[in-house]
């Protein structure tokens, strides 16, 4: 499985090196950021960086044909980072460790 996503990681890297002006590209992109975050729970990804990933290659490379691409592109990395979050949350309260005041 860890094979499989590394190629994942890697076409989806490419892709993007060599096509960076595909919003469709940039979004398989950060899917493949969230999928190998979910099934290989030793690579953690901060916030900052894939927010970075999209403003580095994406925003800086000015390849991208209008505003509403680059707004994609950064709905793209913000539903990555909220469901990372929310998987963070989930997963720590699952294991019955929260507590609940009274009032």
């Amino acid at each position: 499985l860890t094979t499989y996503l590394r190629r994942i990681e890697s076409v989806s890297n490419r892709s993007v090196r060599n096509c960076p002006y595909s919003v469709t590209l940039f979004d398989y992109k950060m899917k493949c950021i969230d999928i190998v975050a979910e099934h290989d729970p030793s690579i953690v990804f901060d916030a900052e960086n894939i927010a970075n990933v999209a403003k580095k290659e994406a925003i800086e490379g000015k390849f991208l044909p209008g505003k509403e691409s680059y707004l994609k592109v950064y709905l793209s990395a913000i539903g990555v980072i909220k469901r990372r979050i929310l998987t963070k949350v989930s997963v720590g309260t699952s294991h019955g460790n929260t507590q609940y005041d009274d009032a």
